[in-house]
């Protein structure tokens, strides 16, 4: 009876691709689930509701410095 192997081919470009992809999901999950994003964006959400004003210029660099919108 022959040996049983483990071992497979993969294609190095293929592999590397994935990890490459799987590496941009977790930043943008990094991202989504930064606690001062989400404090900030509840904060903001609130002030909706109540009728305030919302400066999106403060809005667009507070998102910007989370790495949330690149220039």
């Amino acid at each position: 009876m022959a040996a049983k192997s483990d071992l497979i081919l993969v294609d190095k470009k293929m592999i590397k691709q994935i990890i490459s992809e799987i590496e941009e999901r977790l930043e943008e999950l990094e991202i989504l689930t930064d606690q001062d994003l989400l404090d900030e964006l509840k904060k903001r959400k609130s002030e909706i509701k109540e009728g305030k004003f919302i400066d999106e210029e403060e809005l667009f660099d507070f998102l910007k410095k989370k790495g949330a919108i690149i220039e």
